[in-house]
């Protein structure tokens, strides 16, 4: 949690109204959402069942309606979010390399080119897609869990609670999935970035490694790079395959219940054969959110994983820097004479010239 406020004070800012815009739409599209079902259920215990055959028209051109307002909050708020998603990657990435201009040449002694590539790209992207997408989701599956969990316990308590079963083994579910997926998707993380180092030193160094024609042990350098990838991704898809599908199957057993114990409450007349449809249609939107808690676990981890390699970089201080309050040399003219001049970095021992 440290590291997502870290981000989120770090790379949000300047769009904290877009994302806001576009969190107020995707209330205002779980609303709309949560309408349709009571609507159905109005529908058939009073148009259908009731004898009241002259609601049917206005309720189903409510349906109609509200399902075209969903559709329309739904359009913009996807976007609003593209837009914000983009601008904060931009941000991200400019922002980045302006650090980057401002670091020491000791810093570039003891870091990979290819590391910092992979930072200032793959890792960037990771943090832009939950910032933008996942935070949202995150909010908004929530809302849609809280506000869906309320109205099933209106509708018919004992249904609800037998429903709502399955809920404390997926948060379980997902609390192990996260914990195990972390480290694998960082470490995943590192090797892509080794990678890239070793691409780029072999590709900036090919005339040498052409004239001293060891091509070979450099493919064997490259290929054993990229075999450590091939096997971490292994180990986080053996991760996913495990607890993936089975936070994709514990929703569907509310189903079974409401299919089972539902029909005997409206047998008995205990439940009215609407409520029992509103009621399924309650929890299929409860189901979604269910099945991308996997997902959004596995967005936040890899966010950050890649939030701590882009803000190790932004933490570094340049060991060259202005005294407070320095004012801009400006134009020189005249003569500089350098005498005696010690400098080294890095652990190097100083070296000394005279230039004039």
């Amino acid at each position: 949690m440290a590291v997502f406020r870290r981000m989120m004070q770090t790379f949000l800012q300047g769009h904290w109204t877009g994302l806001i815009v576009s969190l107020v739409l995707a209330v205002a599209t779980i609303g709309l959402g949560l309408v349709i079902p009571w609507l159905i259920r109005t529908t058939v215990d009073r148009a259908l069942l009731g004898d009241r055959p002259d609601l049917l028209r206005p309720l189903a051109l409510g349906i109609l309606a509200a399902g075209a307002a969903r559709m329309v909050t739904a359009f913009l708020r996807r976007l609003i979010s593209g837009r914000v998603a983009l601008a904060v990657e931009k941000d991200m990435r400019d922002r980045l390399f302006s650090h980057l201009q401002r670091l020491d040449s000791a810093f570039y002694l003891r870091s990979q080119t290819g590391q910092l590539i992979s930072r200032a790209i793959a890792d960037v992207r990771a943090v832009r897609m939950f910032l933008s997408y996942g935070l949202i989701f995150t909010i908004t599956h929530s809302l849609t869990l809280v506000s869906v969990t309320v109205i099933l316990f209106i509708l018919q308590p004992r249904l609800a609670a037998l429903t709502l079963v399955p809920m404390p083994f997926i948060l379980l579910a997902a609390l192990s999935f996260s914990r195990k997926l972390h480290p694998s998707l960082y470490a995943v993380q590192q090797r892509v970035a080794e990678l890239t180092a070793v691409a780029e030193e072999r590709i900036t160094g090919i005339r040498v490694i052409k004239a001293f024609a060891v091509e070979d042990l450099q493919q064997e350098a490259f290929a054993e790079a990229s075999d450590l990838i091939y096997r971490q991704n292994l180990e986080a898809a053996g991760i996913r395959s495990r607890y993936v599908p089975l936070l994709g199957a514990l929703p569907s057993l509310s189903l079974i219940v409401i299919l089972y114990y539902g029909g005997r409450l409206v047998v008995a007349g205990d439940l009215s054969l609407g409520s029992l449809i509103a009621f399924n249609g309650y929890v299929m939107l409860l189901i979604w959110p269910m099945r991308m808690l996997g997902m959004l676990v596995s967005w936040g981890e890899r966010a950050a994983a890649s939030g701590e390699r882009v803000l190790e970089i932004l933490d570094q201080e340049p060991a060259v820097a202005d005294r407070p309050g320095a004012r801009p040399l400006g134009p020189v003219r005249g003569e500089i004479e350098f005498r005696a001049v010690r400098f080294g970095y890095g652990g190097a021992p100083p070296w000394t010239a005279s230039i004039s």
